[in-house]
């Protein structure tokens, strides 16, 4: 086999190799299952996409959903649903574990599967085998026991019906203060 056959059988199987690494390199992401309006996702090394039906949206991922806009992800049978004005990132997402942080709108969780951890300005909203709404800083419970954690605080158990205003939570300071 001549050095130029042989170059170009390597570059094709290099990249050959590559198509069947990439699908495994988000194995443990969102799928996007339904989108509405205008949502779109930051996805690494890729830049801005649109969250279309079967998008992956990996860790380290921004969610952005613009005005009557929404969209559902679904991670191992458990879902995550973001509604108009939200801003979404994902920390991370491991076999069992999932941890998002919420800037502002609405997040729905449901959870059978995996343990989910919402930040909200500081307050950890925690989702095992239930259902609930984060909607601009208000919790609403509808299935299972959710718990919130706050910073020097005791865990506090929000019941299926109840609703919780995470906006009122104390939370740390955001920036270090100097003193002079």
């Amino acid at each position: 086999m001549s050095t130029r056959r042989r170059l170009l059988f390597m570059t094709m199987f290099a990249a050959g190799s590559m198509l069947l690494v990439v699908p495994g390199a988000f194995s443990q992401a969102f799928e996007v299952q339904a989108s509405s309006g205008y949502v779109e996702a930051l996805l690494p090394a890729l830049g801005w996409r649109q969250a279309v039906v079967g998008r992956q949206v990996p860790a380290d991922s921004v969610v952005t959903a613009w005005q009557d806009a929404k969209a559902e992800m679904d991670y191992q049978g458990d879902s995550v649903t973001v509604g108009s004005f939200t801003h979404l990132r994902v920390l991370s997402v491991e076999a069992d574990r999932v941890r998002l942080s919420l800037t502002s709108g609405s997040v729905t969780i449901k959870s059978t599967t995996a343990s989910f951890e919402l930040d909200f300005r500081g307050t950890v909203v925690q989702v095992e085998k239930g259902a609930a709404t984060v909607t601009d800083g208000v919790l609403t419970v509808a299935t299972g026991d959710v718990r919130v954690v706050e910073k020097n605080a005791q865990p506090h158990v929000v019941q299926p019906g109840e609703t919780l205003s995470l906006l009122s939570r104390q939370t740390g300071s955001v920036f270090p203060v100097s003193s002079p």
